[in-house]
């Protein structure tokens, strides 16, 4: 009996594995180790997500990026402040929770702790909103500033 079980569900996942095409498991194995990077708390383990998120390809940009992340909740995706400020790059809640859903499609209790879509928002208001500019949303962050 046991050995039928195991061959029902082997079979299962061999008619899974089939139908799923190889890009898109390629693609969400992809996108699973960049928001689960691992290793010590670092702003720039975040990087090659927020390229994906759709910051820029800048070296200046993307350092601050990585510093902003650092100086804000060292680089912890799950981070809630007592400001309630959340995520990876602190997105105040009373501010950008309306347009965290507009911009990423998401509620802000549930998508904000998620890194891509706060990445995502971040890129929002930093290159539409904010037009390339750290403040001032990130006023008092002293990688804002340098």
């Amino acid at each position: 009996m046991k050995r039928l079980i195991v061959t029902v569900m082997l079979a299962m996942m061999l008619l899974f594995v089939a139908t799923v095409p190889a890009s898109a498991a390629t693609h969400h194995t992809k996108l699973w180790h960049l928001e689960h990077p691992g290793g010590p708390a670092s702003g720039t383990k975040w990087i090659p997500l927020a390229k994906y998120a759709g910051w820029t390809h800048n070296h200046r940009t993307l350092r601050h990026l990585a510093c902003l992340m650092m100086n804000e909740d060292t680089a912890r995706p799950w981070a809630i402040s007592p400001t309630d400020d959340w995520g990876l790059v602190q997105l105040n809640r009373p501010s950008w929770s309306a347009s965290f859903l507009k911009v990423t499609g998401h509620a802000f209790v549930r998508g904000s702790l998620n890194p891509l879509y706060n990445l995502q928002m971040a890129w929002h208001i930093y290159h539409v909103l904010q037009h390339d500019s750290w403040l001032p949303a990130w006023r008092g962050d002293p990688a804002a500033t340098w």
